[in-house]
């Protein structure tokens, strides 16, 4: 048995199909389909069902899948490890953003890695905070930024601030926000999110815990979406406030003033990874530039 076959065991079961493992590898889809063959037979184990929509793991498969993503943790980690004993860390991690590098301090946190660590890169890719906690949980991204809530079970994270969120409005809306309350904003058309959108539960929070329902007449899962559809007139949106209030000052929006949502903003990663010498590294960088709280 070789890593390789182990790797393409778990982009399988991740990914569902051939194809998508192969590209996740960067390798040819026959090679994937092999390393899986041999595997199996090697083991005397069927670990996939071929199906018309792609390869999905059999019980023993899913028996299998953790302890082969420990292995190869395993392997990683001693790799990270032995460069960290000769003296100096390479290599690279993908991180998962939401928000603008300003917001979430990326220069900063690049200049306290680049000084200590030069050897190690980053991958910086736009997720929503879901997709985020998805693939750093599959290993597809190393750490990533969320805003709102994460599952404590299985990863830790550092909590960097709690942000705000603004009501915007069409640019022409002033004079009916100021003087609307929040069973008056649910009664206005809503641009509203996904239920895994962090916007979505703390304004769902804030309506039902009044017994109200908003009108919800669209729904989009990118903040730049949300304030193109309000600006145009579709109805009241979420906004982090950074961006809601440039866009109120630039004209583009109204703001509801006489309130504010709020939700927490992490950095966080497996717990199981919490030794590896890279990310132990990151998650230094990101400490310092934040000087934030440890979260349990």
């Amino acid at each position: 048995m070789e890593l390789y076959h182990l790797r393409s065991f778990v982009a399988v079961a991740r990914e569902g199909h051939l194809t998508r493992a192969a590209r996740r590898l960067h390798t040819s889809q026959p090679a994937v389909s092999a390393h899986v063959r041999t595997l199996e037979e090697e083991l005397g184990l069927r670990l996939f069902e071929r199906t018309p929509r792609g390869m999905r793991l059999t019980n023993a498969g899913r028996e299998l899948l953790a302890p082969a993503e420990e292995v190869l943790a395993g392997v990683a980690g001693l790799e990270a490890r032995a460069r960290g004993l000769a003296g100096s860390l390479a290599g690279s991690l993908v991180i998962g953003v939401r928000s603008d590098a300003a917001m979430l301090r990326l220069d900063a946190i690049y200049r306290q890695l680049a000084d200590r660590h030069p050897g190690i890169g980053l991958a910086l890719l736009q997720a929503m905070s879901a997709q985020v906690i998805e693939q750093v949980g599959d290993r597809r991204m190393d750490a990533g930024f969320v805003f709102g809530p994460w599952p404590r079970d299985r990863f830790d994270g550092l909590l960097l601030t709690r942000v705000r969120v603004r009501v915007i409005g069409p640019p022409g809306w002033q004079e009916r926000l100021a003087r609307a309350d929040w069973q008056d904003l649910a009664a206005m058309p809503w641009v509203w999110t996904p239920e895994d959108c962090p916007f979505h539960l703390v304004a769902r929070s804030e309506f039902e815990g009044r017994g109200l329902a908003p009108a919800r007449v669209i729904e989009a899962d990118s903040e730049a979406t949300i304030a193109s559809l309000v600006a145009s007139g579709v109805g009241l949106g979420l906004q982090l406030e950074a961006g809601a209030l440039r866009a109120r000052d630039a004209g583009r929006v109204s703001l509801w003033e006489r309130g504010a949502l709020a939700m927490d903003l992490s950095f966080i990663h497996l717990r199981e990874r919490g030794r590896d010498p890279l990310l132990q590294a990151v998650v230094a960088a990101v400490r310092r530039a934040w000087q934030p709280e440890t979260c349990a």
